[in-house]
């Protein structure tokens, strides 16, 4: 049936608009079962399991939703590790960039660098000097900065590493490495005026402890107890003529 036959058999608009709908619906199938049938793989089964799929009732029958992107950094975060940059001034008015590489299972900094102009090459060393002797995760998350160049994806695609790009402007979808990120701000460079390169590296974590020391006093972040029991006692005695706490 043509669509002028179409429109003269019909009794009213509504019936017009509805019957040429459906002529160019039955014409996109016949379209797609023609070029499907013209596929090399026409000779197999292929073709006839999937027309069988498209005409199965779909009444009752759910198909599995794909998981979340919080599912999927907690299933697979014994092989995901996190890069990502920030920036520090200097005293000087200099802008360096610190790189970080994590460890998404135990929340570990495994490596870290400062430059002050990172390219695409010295990205991509980070990332080999990080996961040496078959080290490599099987994901590596990150951002979409144009840091990350074809010579550093040449470089991870070399160590036989899938990366996987996080959506444009949303730094909740890295929520490890900016956790990170931001506690050395928050416990470290926030209370210190870095001077330069060297000054930085001292104040930035190494992959031995995961937490920066504390500003003048060179000491670790302190242990919180679990419970009033691991704190000290301490008994009161006498010693001369004051009071002294002996522990």
């Amino acid at each position: 049936m043509s669509v002028r036959s179409c429109l003269l058999t019909a009794h009213s608009p509504m019936a017009r608009v509805t019957a040429c709908l459906h002529l160019a619906r039955m014409e996109a199938i016949a379209l797609h079962r023609s070029a499907r049938d013209r596929h090399p793989l026409a000779s197999t089964g292929i073709p006839l399991l999937l027309e069988m799929e498209e005409q199965a009732p779909t009444t009752g029958a759910t198909k599995p939703s794909p998981q979340s992107w919080r599912t999927f950094l907690t299933n697979h975060a014994s092989i995901i590790a996190s890069i990502d940059f920030f920036t520090v001034p200097t005293v000087t008015f200099r802008v360096l960039y610190v790189f970080l590489v994590l460890d998404n299972a135990r929340r570990r900094v495994i490596h870290f660098n400062v430059i002050e102009s990172p390219s695409s090459a010295w990205t991509g060393q980070q990332i080999v000097e990080a996961f040496p002797w078959n080290t490599a995760p099987r994901y590596l998350l990150r951002d979409r900065d144009g840091k990350y160049g074809e010579d550093s994806e040449r470089r991870v695609t070399a160590l036989n590493i899938q990366q996987v790009l996080t959506s444009p402007h949303s730094p909740w979808q890295n929520p490890y490495v900016e956790r990170v990120i931001g506690s050395i701000r928050r416990e470290c460079l926030d209370h210190v005026i870095i001077l330069n390169e060297r000054h930085l590296r001292a104040r930035t974590p190494t992959g031995r402890s995961p937490w920066p020391t504390w500003p003048g006093t060179g000491s670790r972040r302190p242990r919180r107890m679990s419970s009033s029991r691991d704190l000290p006692r301490r008994t009161a005695a006498t010693s001369g003529p004051g009071l002294c706490l002996k522990q």
